[in-house]
């Protein structure tokens, strides 16, 4: 047998050994004053081991308990309290406690989904990303209705002769909007529209993303995103603002966060005939995707109602287009 002791395990036997030395030294009587019979010696020894290992009282009733049953009854425990310290089982701690056929079921589940399943769904969640129909989950009391509208286009940049530039700015985001519908409001179903993304234009602003609604009242509705305006072409320092977008008495429903304007161009055409500085404005992100940024290569905005990049013309260049904004988004979140 291995009998080789790590420095930490002897510490710990040391400092347990020291304990025990201090309690005896204790029990036999200290300062010179010897205990009386050998009793005395024992119930000291007892004392002074509880006290150096910090053992609470209530500890030291179940101590000495001879078995289970003891130790329950120190406990001060029920019937049933009894039946589930012995239960062989699960199952028979369950009886024990009265448990009901789903908290069975959800104790003896061998997965989250069986667990689930038991418990019924308390919540569902429908995506739509194009035009449909929302039609309620059986059972629905109520649901949260989270839409977002498309994003407006990217400002295209005029055609430039030598020593002008020209710009276009970023498209503005889709308003965020959410609103909370009883299954009364929605009925058997409501229509879904999904707000289309800007379409950028050769040489000229952006065009503006399109309402995502629910219902054709509507129940819900969000705006879409302003396009990116242009300016140009000139043979001076120009700055071209983003689009906006509209925002508030356009859109429907509880709660209405708006739109995010697009980010600015700038463009200078250094005073030479070819030469040139220049920024391209990124879009707007929506609040559940990304504005679209120069140089990404991609036709639209990448995120749900994110609004397109900008574009900038060097001395003689032919028109150019900004990007389309990025498509809708209508989240329904049903509770039960």
């Amino acid at each position: 047998m291995d009998t080789t002791f790590t420095d930490q395990q002897t510490k710990i036997v040391a400092a347990w050994l020291n304990d025990v030395n201090v309690a005896v030294y204790r029990a036999l009587g200290t300062a010179g004053v010897a205990p009386a019979t050998a009793a005395d010696v024992v119930t000291n020894l007892k004392a002074e081991i509880i006290s150096q290992l910090a053992i609470s009282a209530y500890i030291q009733t179940l101590l000495p308990a001879a078995s289970a049953a003891v130790a329950r009854g120190t406990l001060g425990s029920t019937t049933v309290g009894d039946a589930v310290f012995i239960a062989a089982n699960a199952g028979a701690a369950q009886d024990a406690i009265g448990g009901t056929a789903t908290g069975k079921a959800l104790l003896t589940a061998a997965s989250v989904a069986a667990a689930l399943s038991t418990l019924g769904a308390r919540a569902k969640l429908q995506v739509f990303t194009v035009n449909g129909t929302y039609t309620p989950t059986t059972g629905m009391t109520a649901c949260l209705a989270i839409l977002i509208g498309g994003g407006g286009a990217g400002g295209g940049a005029p055609l430039t002769a030598g020593g002008q530039v020209s710009l276009g700015g970023g498209g503005g985001s889709g308003a965020l909007v959410l609103s909370m519908l009883t299954a009364a409001q929605v009925g058997a179903s409501q229509s879904v529209t999904i707000g289309a993304g800007g379409t950028g234009v050769s040489g000229a602003s952006g065009g503006d993303g399109t309402y995502t609604t629910l219902g054709a009242g509507p129940l819900v509705r969000a705006s879409g995103g302003g396009g990116g305006l242009f300016q140009g072409p000139f043979a001076l320092t120009q700055t071209c603002a983003g689009g906006i977008g509209a925002f508030g008495a356009t859109s429907v429903g509880d709660v209405k966060a708006g739109n995010r304007p697009g980010f600015p161009s700038w463009a200078d055409s250094n005073g030479t005939p070819t030469g040139m500085y220049g920024l391209i404005g990124n879009g707007a992100s929506s609040f559940l995707g990304g504005g679209g940024m120069s140089g990404e290569g991609s036709s639209s905005a990448p995120g749900y109602g994110g609004g397109g990049h900008g574009s900038v013309n060097p001395p003689s260049t032919a028109a150019t287009t900004g990007q389309d904004g990025g498509v809708g988004i209508m989240l329904i979140l049903e509770f039960f």
